[in-house]
């Protein structure tokens, strides 16, 4: 209305604009109030969903950073979130091998599936919630460090970066051990026997002399393949411990505590394997050879040196199954006078290494593991 029509009409300037403003005042706000007022739920819930999002994806702002170089397949379908590292992988793979993830999978498709109610559907739960998703991914979010279970990954992809189904190249312990620990947990059998192979040749059930500083953690893992029944290398690796000091043993460092600490169980077997082992290392055999030219003199010799070595402690180790035959030569210079003849002294190296033969068949009951010895299959080359 123009001026000269509001004049016409009988209305001033000043009703005309008192009626605008009523008129905004009365219109519909476009807010009802600001974010900063918005129930906190709701909020959230505006957050969440960008322009372009699909609705029934509440993380869609999550990026899963960072993202393993190797292991964000393009056309990967599922999403595993770990500590400090995520996954874009093919749940084909991981159903294939594992049966931790199958069950999970299967469980996601049962509850994403629709009933017979018509409840859920794509993108959807049974109960109608809208199911974690990031860009059409299903994404499962578990708790280990993200660089373990990429090493795990790797193996079920291409055997692993350093190699775990190749023989010819070594495997530091710690990567066997992290990638093994995460087989059990995920039930990777291939995985699983594969590691069991390696652990049986570093820690061999055949009567060899053999020593591996990482014997606490290879008990350790033993129990975690089979609690109740484990694989044989936990005899070889529980003799080692016994060589370690009390500390080492009982009070294993704070920062390797969890890989190296022994169960109560193993702490137990160990005391009592002790002085089972040290009561066989004092039993000798009568010293015969029959081409000794002075049976008397080398028998009294004989004693001489044995006594000798009980007192130096030289029968008090534990560890049974080591050559002793340096230690009594080098213990016999001592005693010049009481050296034995050549034929004696081959008689004493033979029946010892035969008491140790006879004390290594014995370990299985010692510790108490039934499948021992067990037969092994050297492989190409020492792991």
């Amino acid at each position: 209305m123009t001026r000269r029509s509001r004049r016409q009409a009988g209305i001033s300037d000043d009703e005309q604009r008192e009626n605008k403003r009523q008129k905004v005042d009365e219109a519909e706000p476009v807010c009802a109030a600001p974010a900063a007022e918005l129930d906190a739920a709701e909020y959230e819930g505006t957050r969440s969903v960008t322009a372009g999002s699909d609705p029934a994806e509440p993380d869609a702002l999550e990026t899963f950073e960072p993202r393993h170089p190797d292991l964000w397949w393009c056309d990967g379908n599922v999403v595993v979130a770990a500590k400090g590292m995520s996954f874009k992988v093919h749940a084909s793979i991981l159903a294939r091998y594992s049966n931790v993830f199958r069950e999970v999978l299967a469980e996601k498709d049962k509850n994403e599936g629709v009933d017979e109610d018509g409840g859920g559907g794509e993108g959807e739960d049974r109960n109608g919630e809208p199911s974690e998703m990031f860009q059409g991914c299903r994404v499962l979010r578990v708790e280990d460090p993200g660089e373990e279970l990429g090493a795990l990954f790797q193996v079920l992809y291409d055997g692993g970066v350093g190699g775990f189904f190749n023989w010819n190249r070594p495997l530091r312990f710690e990567y066997l051990r992290q990638v093994t620990l995460l087989a059990v947990k995920y039930e990777i059998q291939h995985i699983i026997d594969e590691a069991v192979a390696r652990l049986n040749y570093i820690f061999p059930s055949t009567f060899e002399e053999s020593r591996d500083r990482h014997c606490l953690e290879a008990v350790v893992l033993a129990r975690k393949i089979g609690a109740s029944s484990p694989p044989p290398f936990i005899v070889t690796a529980l003799y080692h411990c016994l060589a370690l000091n009390i500390a080492a043993l009982y009070y294993p460092a704070a920062a390797a505590a969890a890989a190296r600490f022994l169960s109560l169980q193993d702490h137990l077997t160990c005391v009592r394997a002790r002085d089972t082992l040290v009561a066989a290392a004092a039993r000798a055999r009568p010293l015969k050879s029959p081409v000794c030219a002075a049976p008397a003199a080398c028998r009294a010799s004989m004693d001489v040196l044995v006594r000798s070595g009980v007192r130096a402690g030289l029968f008090a180790d534990a560890a049974v199954l080591d050559a002793v035959c340096g230690a009594l030569g080098v213990h016999a210079e001592h005693y010049p006078q009481h050296r034995l003849c050549g034929a004696c002294s081959s008689v004493l190296v033979r029946d010892i290494d035969a008491r140790r033969r006879e004390v290594f068949a014995e370990l299985g009951a010692v510790f108490g593991v039934k499948n021992w010895p067990a037969a092994r299959v050297p492989p190409t080359a020492q792991a």
